[in-house]
């Protein structure tokens, strides 16, 4: 079964996203050490503050895939939320700045438009290939319209191939990182 995510669910719902990000190169750039916890506390708070009242994240029942959506025109998160989010410097730690700037290049070139914004897709490791990311997906895609989302790991890429979501640009950013944009257009 497929639901909206609640309160209740944001810690689960952190610590699918951090083992699902492991690998990734720019969660790899910015968090080198203890990657999973640190990345589970920076995306539980950034959820909580920027996603979470958007009540656009749907989850598997056991909470194993996650799919954070913002809908049309509400990606850029406010001034006011950003500083809510200073705190997590302290996380991130020395590599603060790169994370900043690794972010700020990827949300640069978000194109203008009436699309949903898939911000995170997330299947714990152990869960991987059972259909869960499409199912988790599926809520949103249901509505139509256009759809975007960035992805730091190129092996995500024939997933959402599969998906059609086709690359629109590649930015080059800090650390040797790249990021692949992709829209599916509308339906």
């Amino acid at each position: 079964m497929i639901r909206r995510a609640t309160p209740e669910d944001l810690q689960l719902i952190a610590r699918t996203l951090g083992r699902a990000f492991v690998d990734d190169p720019a969660y790899i750039a910015m968090l080198p050490t203890d990657r999973e916890a640190r990345t589970a506390k920076v995306l539980r708070r950034i959820l909580e503050v920027a996603y979470l009242a958007k009540n656009e994240i749907w989850v598997s029942d056991d909470l194993r895939a996650v799919a954070v959506w913002a809908p049309p025109r509400q990606w850029k998160i406010s001034i006011a939320k950003q500083l809510r989010l200073v705190p997590l410097a302290a996380i991130i730690g020395s590599r603060s700045i790169l994370a900043l700037r690794i972010l700020n290049g990827i949300a640069a070139r978000h194109p203008p438009g009436d699309h949903h914004y898939l911000a995170f897709l997330g299947v714990d490791p152990e869960a991987q290939g059972q259909g869960l990311g499409s199912r988790v997906l599926a809520p949103v895609f249901e509505r139509g319209g256009g759809f975007y989302l960035e992805t730091t790991n190129p092996k995500n890429h024939g997933f959402y191939r599969r998906h059609d979501f086709a690359p629109i640009d590649t930015v080059s950013l800090p650390a040797g990182v790249s990021a692949t944009l992709m829209m599916r257009d509308r339906r």
